[in-house]
């Protein structure tokens, strides 16, 4: 996930001291078509946690699958947090069963994480150097074309896009299920380095109400938007003075 952006953005002194509104972006980097894909919601909208992660990833699976894929490998880092913890691995497990899919997610070692989506994130915030933005809707502008205003790995074919929360995919709810339908049993495998042997995890018997994965379709994650605390509203007022 890129670092944090806030909206509205400028060089001008007066910003620096005002709290702005935060919108985040979770990437996904799809190595054969070379197309980088944005998921963007603003602080009203959801968190920065594995929910979010794991409902861009699962429309992302979503998506391919309906195209014909039938394996997925995903490489990422390691924060506990947003890619690997029981939220994640729970919409996997949903989809695999759900798509009937192959999926494997490979934790990239402490140190060595630097992945294509870095680069993009990259290219973005050259994209935006010293460029004011007041807009969210800009912001969205800007994250199309920062391939235009540079090579990314001087590879030409690269392509962003972008997914709205609200307009074309939802945040979702993925906690973990208690119990899988017995005749699509849950598995999980894990290795711990490359050369271990892997270790098979069956998550199907746990206590709880059976949950049939084939039709299960996971709830919203919020239910309403999250309100602007009042220093920040009255920021953003005092902000919209400043330049009008």
């Amino acid at each position: 996930m890129q670092k944090i952006l806030t909206c509205p953005k400028s060089e001008v002194a007066d910003f620096y001291y005002k709290s702005k509104i935060n919108l985040y972006n979770f990437t996904i980097f799809d190595m054969a078509p070379r197309l980088g894909t944005c998921y963007i919601w603003n602080e009203t909208e959801g968190k920065k946690g594995s929910s979010e992660v794991a409902s861009g990833v699962y429309n992302f699976i979503d998506k391919k699958q309906k195209e014909g894929t039938v394996e997925f490998v995903f490489y990422s880092d390691n924060p506990t947090s947003q890619n690997k913890n029981r939220y994640v691995f729970s919409m996997y497990l949903l989809a695999s069963t759900k798509y009937r899919v192959k999926i494997t997610h490979r934790y990239l070692e402490v140190g060595h994480t630097q992945m294509e989506v870095d680069s993009m994130h990259a290219a973005i915030e050259k994209s935006v150097k010293k460029k004011e933005i007041f807009s969210i809707e800009e912001w969205y502008s800007y994250i199309l074309d920062a391939k235009k205003n540079g090579k990314h790995r001087n590879d030409p074919a690269v392509k962003y896009t972008i997914e709205k929360v609200g307009e074309t995919y939802e945040n979702l709810d993925f906690k973990p299920l208690a119990h899988f339908d017995p005749a699509k049993p849950g598995i999980v495998s894990i290795k711990y380095n490359y050369n271990s042997n892997p270790i098979e995890v069956n998550v199907k018997d746990k206590r709880g109400r059976p949950v049939n994965l084939t039709t299960y379709t996971p709830g919203s994650a919020y239910n309403a938007k999250f309100p602007l605390a009042e220093n920040k509203i009255k920021d953003l007022k005092d902000l919209i003075r400043s330049v009008e």
